[in-house]
C-alpha cells in the first residue's frame, strides 16, 4: 500500500480563533474541526487515490481485451480472405477441402473470442 499522502492545513492560534468567533464554544468548535479535518482528510485522499488506481487497472484490462478482440476479428477476416483465394485458385472441385481448412481457422478465432468473453486473464 502506498504511503499516506501529505496533507497540510493552515494552523490558527487560539487568539486568532477568538478574534473570529468571539466565544469559548466557538474556539473549541474551530479547534475540533481542525483536528477532524487533519485526521480524516489524509484517509479520504488515500481512498480517492486507491479508487483512481483501481479504475486505471480496469481501464488497462478493457484495453487489453479490446486489442485481443481486434486480433480475433483480424484472424476471422484472414480466414475469409484465404477461403476466397483458395476458391479462386483451386476451382469448385476443391471447395470441400478449402472449407475444412478455413473452418479450422474460424474455430480457433471463435475460441479466442469466447475466451475474451470470460474476461481478461488475472
Amino acid at each position: 500500500m502506498a504511503d499516506r499522502p501529505a496533507v497540510r492545513t493552515q494552523s490558527l492560534s487560539r487568539d486568532e480563533i477568538a478574534k473570529i468567533t468571539g466565544t469559548p464554544r466557538g474556539i473549541k468548535f474551530i479547534e475540533n474541526l481542525g483536528e477532524d479535518v487533519g485526521t480524516t482528510l489524509p484517509d479520504a485522499t488515500m481512498a480517492a487515490q486507491q479508487a483512481a488506481e483501481a479504475a486505471q487497472v480496469a481501464a488497462n484490462a478493457a484495453q487489453a481485451a479490446a486489442v485481443a478482440a481486434q486480433a480475433a476479428a483480424d484472424a476471422a477476416q484472414l480466414a475469409v480472405t484465404n477461403l476466397a483465394a483458395l476458391i479462386d485458385q483451386l476451382g469448385l472441385d476443391s471447395i470441400p477441402a478449402a472449407l475444412a481448412s478455413v473452418n479450422g481457422q474460424l474455430h480457433a478465432a471463435l475460441q479466442r473470442v469466447a475466451a475474451l468473453e470470460e474476461g481478461p486473464p488475472r
